[in-house]
């Protein structure tokens, strides 16, 4: 074992100590300065190493190796003149030299233990997802942890959809209420979004790049003026993008970029769970041919929208359409062509309506829309609309010969509590409005009324 003496306790004799005392290989046997308040001292008397401010004392250790760090030649030399020959005194530029190369690999060392560190943290994160219970729980984990990692104030993580090129917002974590209704975006051919898609490794996206585009006008809105993101892999297929949001401009390290791709690859399996399941549900809930939601969604969402409108209090309307004379349709042109009537339909429907709508096919020709907190009086001009588009429109039969044809819709309307106050009776008042729009002459709206029921 080296028995050491550092003369000098400046920010330099600190730094020795801290090193020195962490190697089973030195002993510290003494520190010297010419002040008693040096900023080594108190250091050196929590380690229980002897201080001395007179280097007169230096004659009274026992000791192998002297560096001093004053870089002071005359300190040197008087050292050189009080102990043995024996002793070897490091100063100056060797002096220099040597803590260099120890603070190097200090350095080397504690980024090798980091680095462990973090693939212990990355290992325990895939435990974590795996034990999360659902995979929107998953999501919501790996988000907290992956900030936790970076140091970022907020992220979101998006799903990626290849069939229609959009991205769809999964789960954020920071940012504004304005910023959490964009649901969904396209990918737009050489922007930013695509550009993260195409890569395998973590992006760094500064602040002019954000600013150049405008797509990403409401990242802006939000201070945002560093973004790193990656795409999220899962066996070849890219499933989505993890985005870390700093208000600050940030440079990351190599390390650092790849701790977070390391992270994506384990995140990665919970969000294609997350796909997988909303793929399933969307199968479950959807209507195959039109888009829109099937018979038993409409019938639980009624049931939910309906207690909702009751506990706070506000109006709920729906409306019933029926597609004038379709078996006419189907007898002239064939079933294929009345496929494609009932999905451009389907298609001017949710064009005109709201996001918070909810469409749905009732059954062959006939569909529904529920309006949560719609009064009968929009209720009714949002049926107009859909009549009048429909009736406007030329669709397509298949039918080079008749390739514009007309096509009406008869619409009931009914509202809550108005009406009803019952969901059955609301679906059957609704339907009694439609029953009157149909023997009144077709392509017409009626909203329920008293007069309607029978006498």
């Amino acid at each position: 074992m080296y028995r050491i003496v550092i003369v000098g306790g400046g920010k330099g004799g600190s730094s020795l100590l801290e090193i020195f005392s962490k190697n089973n290989d030195m002993s510290i046997v003494g520190i010297f300065d010419q002040s008693s308040q040096a900023e080594a001292f108190k250091l050196a008397r929590d380690l229980q190493i002897p201080t001395y401010c007179d280097l007169q004392d230096i004659t009274l250790l026992d000791c192998d190796i002297i560096v001093n760090v004053t870089g002071s030649y005359t300190v040197t030399k008087e050292i050189e003149e009080l102990v043995p020959a024996n002793i070897e005194v490091i100063s100056n530029k060797s002096a220099r030299v040597i803590w260099e190369l120890i603070v190097s690999r200090e350095k080397i060392v504690e980024r090798m233990e980091r680095y462990n560190k973090t693939l212990t943290f990355l290992h325990e994160i895939g435990i974590l997802l795996s034990r999360s219970g659902s995979s929107e729980k998953a999501v919501k984990t790996a988000l907290e942890r992956s900030l936790d990692l970076t140091g970022a104030p907020s992220g979101s993580i998006a799903i990626y959809h290849q069939e229609e090129n959009k991205m769809k917002n999964l789960f954020s974590i920071g940012f504004s209420d304005k910023f959490q209704q964009t649901e969904e975006w396209s990918v737009r051919e050489g922007g930013i979004t695509e550009m993260i898609l195409k890569q395998n490794k973590p992006v760094v996206i500064d602040k002019q790049m954000i600013e150049e585009n405008i797509a990403h006008q409401n990242i802006i809105d939000e201070g945002i003026k560093t973004v790193m993101a990656v795409s999220l892999v899962d066996r070849g297929e890219v499933i989505g993008i993890l985005y870390n949001d700093y208000k600050i401009e940030r440079k990351f390290s190599e390390e650092a970029l790849n701790i977070i791709g390391l992270f994506a690859t384990n995140a990665s399996t919970a969000i294609k769970q997350i796909k997988e399941n909303e793929f399933n549900q969307h199968l479950a809930t959807t209507d195959g041919l039109t888009g829109l939601y099937n018979f038993r969604y409409f019938k639980h969402s009624l049931e939910r929208e309906m207690k909702k409108s009751r506990e706070m209090d506000f109006k709920l309307s729906l409306l019933l359409m029926d597609l004038d004379h379709f078996k006419k349709y189907n007898d002239n042109f064939g079933h294929l062509a009345g496929d494609e009537i009932l999905k451009e339909s389907a298609i001017i429907m949710r064009e005109s309506i709201r996001v918070m709508d909810i469409p749905a096919r009732y059954g062959g020709e006939e569909f529904a829309v529920i309006l949560p907190g719609s009064s009968k009086e929009v209720a009714v001009s949002v049926a107009e609309k859909i009549r009048l588009r429909i009736e406007e429109n030329a669709f397509s039969t298949g039918d080079k010969e008749s390739i514009n044809h007309k096509v009406t819709v008869s619409i009931g309307v009914c509202t809550f509590p108005d009406d009803t106050d019952d969901i059955q009776d609301f679906i059957d008042k609704a339907d009694l409005a439609l029953y009157v729009s149909k023997h009144a002459g077709r392509n017409q709206v009626n909203s329920f009324n008293s007069a309607m029921l029978p006498k």
